[in-house]
């Protein structure tokens, strides 16, 4: 009689579990293995009989094997049943999170321990990890990297294949009996006394700023156990500091050295760095100081550089061909203006500096507020100035009409030493469109003119050969000579 063995294995996309079918015979250190060992586990290796099947059959998304038809039988139906409960809870919490949540939720599942039957879901609240959903299947050993105490969650509810919730609350593991809807009301709760601290920020804003909110509009973070306003709410108190979409700029530039316009031409790419490398306050966040009145309770200060990592930026200007803006970007009117159309103006996320006053009235009403409610013992967050904080920038810099193209991505695609400031930077790359079809993913701004430094060695012969250049490489613009005749 044949034997068999039947291996229970998780499918690529974590949505199912199947049973696979084998003939021992066709292996036989397997085979073998099965004849002469009754209890496999009593060896030197106890690790050698998983080993002899993953070599067999490839370890990737093994969750439990057995000779039995029956027994395999069962194990699928658990493993199903539990697989389907944990989306369905993923469902729920989703569901939860976005209507009776603070807002500003984000969802992301993980299956970078696919190979290990392990799959993730987790939920951001502004940008923190708040609910993190694990399902593991089978007994193999994972472990999720952390790099700092912001990548922990708020809260973990890991579900177990055979059954049952393992509950931490970030490092600490919560012995309490629940159900996941009991868990989910638990976590989704604001603390006692939040009616009473939300008319207080009420009436402090009512104070200094004469505008009436409603409770509705103050909203809980629980990610950092503050409180903050509605973006609608926080722009009627803060207007004068909020930056504002670029969408009446046709052409923005982008000014450059020589050197660095050729690489760009020849790659097909435009690169955008990360803002760990803009070190100087007044050019990241210069608010800083006045956009919260407390600290995170595990707040450290090198973590400031491993969120900056995730946040690439990159500047233009609607000075076109402006005497100042060569000098300061231009390799001093050596290098070159980039010219940029913009197609999709109300939807490509650029926005104008918005250029303050430190010492302004409305910077002024700000510390003011934060310091009362500091008093009175309320944490307290604007979440627009935090969120559009890199689109702020002293007053002192308002001659260079600057607009700025921020995204977020976790992973960069190289590093290099930044030349000006000795800083280890990442960035990113976007493919420049070459067409007048633009491309998903691309850069989302079309290079229309390229405008050479009026102090350029050899202007005539590289006008010429930049023309040449960026037509072989399948670009469609102009190339031109500044118009500037009065630089020296």
């Amino acid at each position: 009689m044949e034997k068999k063995l039947y291996l229970l294995r998780m499918n690529c996309q974590g949505t199912q579990v199947d049973i696979e079918e084998y003939d021992l015979a066709k292996h036989d250190e397997l085979s073998k293995w099965f004849e002469e060992k009754e209890l496999p586990w009593q060896t030197d290796d106890p690790f050698k009989e998983w080993k002899l099947v993953a070599e067999a059959f490839g370890e990737d998304r093994i969750i439990h094997f057995t000779l039995r038809k029956d027994d395999a039988k069962r194990y699928w139906q658990t493993f199903s049943e539990t697989l389907k409960e944990y989306y369905n809870c993923v469902e729920k919490a989703e569901e939860l999170l976005r209507v009776h949540g603070p807002g500003n939720v984000r969802h992301e599942q993980s299956k970078e321990n696919i190979a290990l039957c392990s799959i993730s879901d987790i939920f951001y609240v502004y940008e923190k990890p708040f609910v993190k959903l694990v399902y593991r299947l089978g007994n193999r050993f994972r472990t999720d990297a952390i790099f700092t105490e912001y990548d922990i969650p708020c809260w973990k509810l890991e579900f177990i294949h055979s059954g049952g919730l393992s509950v931490h609350e970030r490092k600490l593991l919560r012995t309490d009996q629940r159900t996941f809807e009991e868990w989910m009301q638990l976590i989704m709760k604001e603390p006692d006394g939040a009616e009473t601290q939300k008319q207080t920020v009420i009436e402090q804003i009512s104070k200094l700023y004469g505008i009436q909110l409603s409770q509705e509009q103050i909203l809980y973070d629980p990610t950092a156990n503050c409180y903050l306003l509605k973006e609608d709410a926080e722009r009627s108190v803060l207007g004068n500091l909020m930056p504002e979409a670029a969408g009446d700029i046709k052409e923005i530039a982008k000014y450059t050295s020589f050197e660095s316009l050729i690489a760009i031409l020849e790659s097909g790419k435009i690169r955008m760095n990360s803002i760990v490398s803009m070190n100087d306050k007044t050019e990241t966040d210069f608010l800083g100081d006045v956009i919260k009145n407390y600290e995170e309770d595990y707040e450290q200060e090198d973590d400031k550089y491993l969120f900056a990592d995730k946040e690439f930026i990159t500047s233009f200007t609607s000075k076109i061909d402006d005497l100042d803006m060569w000098r300061l970007y231009g390799d001093n009117a050596r290098g070159a203006c980039m010219v940029f159309e913009r197609d999709a103006k109300q939807s490509d996320d650029l926005y104008k500096i918005r250029y303050i006053d430190p010492q302004s009235k409305d910077i002024a009403k700000v510390s003011e507020l934060m310091v009362k409610l500091k008093e009175m013992g309320i944490r307290f967050r604007l979440n627009c100035l935090q969120k559009y904080r890199h689109f702020l920038k002293h007053v002192d810099y308002h001659a260079e009409e600057e607009s700025r193209l921020l995204v977020f991505s976790e992973r960069p695609d190289g590093w290099f030493i930044n030349r000006d400031n000795g800083i280890l930077t990442p960035y990113m790359e976007k493919a420049l469109n070459k067409s007048d079809r633009m491309k998903t993913g691309a850069y989302p701004f079309r290079l229309r003119r390229i405008i050479l430094g009026p102090s350029i060695k050899d202007k005539d012969a590289n006008l010429m050969q930049v023309f040449y250049m960026s037509h072989q490489y399948g670009y469609y613009l102009s190339v031109e000579e500044s118009r500037i005749n009065s630089y020296r």
